[in-house]
């Protein structure tokens, strides 16, 4: 419970940042499904790379949704959010060149908008649910990411103003925002858990019966 004080803190420091983060990424994932809606050739395009891009490097996680496994499900769920999406994508980006990671982020959410952007048609109850139901999990775990972005932007700010994190160096901002940026990580894990366990449940047990 202490680190995950201890991240909430850090974030209430920040929370400017965290806004205006929440504003780009959230922003960018509209603009990726108002282009998805427009365009539904590029849409399968996406789709279909995605899907086939996770059965091969992924298939585990195929077979725990399709054999409807929810724990295993939950399991993968999170492992492949945690380490692929937040550690791979956002992170190890801004280690190696300090902000990259939002960029990383950022491109990932239009890409995420264009995936997901919804048929446009009559209006059916069936439709809202399922639109509602996707949309908590594109919420929760859309801002597991954005704090990610914010550890992403707190390590490259220590490394351009070392002064701002009480450090003289270059080399030691950048240690400096490397503690800042995992005193993050209790809280993107934590985030991540509650959206693994709705996502599965979501699309194991809920939205087949919208079908």
């Amino acid at each position: 419970m202490n680190v995950l004080r201890g991240a909430v803190r850090l974030v209430g420091q920040h929370f400017r940042a965290l806004v205006l983060l929440n504003v780009v990424y959230f922003g960018l994932v509209g603009s990726g499904m108002a282009y998805g809606a427009w365009d539904r050739e590029a849409q399968s395009s996406v789709r279909w790379q995605a899907g086939d891009e996770a059965a091969k490097v992924l298939p585990g996680v195929v077979d725990a949704y399709q054999g409807g496994r929810v724990l295993r499900a939950i399991g993968w769920t999170f492992g492949v959010n945690l380490i692929v999406g937040s550690l791979l994508v956002i992170t190890l980006p801004s280690l190696l060149l300090p902000f990259s990671g939002v960029a990383t982020a950022a491109l990932r959410a239009v890409m995420w908008g264009i995936v997901f952007a919804p048929k446009l048609g009559p209006f059916n109850v069936a439709g809202l649910v399922w639109g509602l139901l996707v949309g908590a999990v594109m919420l929760l775990e859309g801002e597991a990411y954005v704090l990610a972005m914010l550890g992403s932007y707190l390590h490259g700010k220590a490394v351009l103003s070392p002064s701002s994190v009480g450090a003289i160096t270059r080399w030691q901002g950048y240690k400096q925002g490397v503690g800042r940026l995992m005193r993050l990580y209790p809280l993107i894990a934590a985030v991540l858990a509650v959206a693994a366990v709705w996502e599965s449940v979501t699309v194991i047990y809920a939205l087949p019966r919208l079908r």
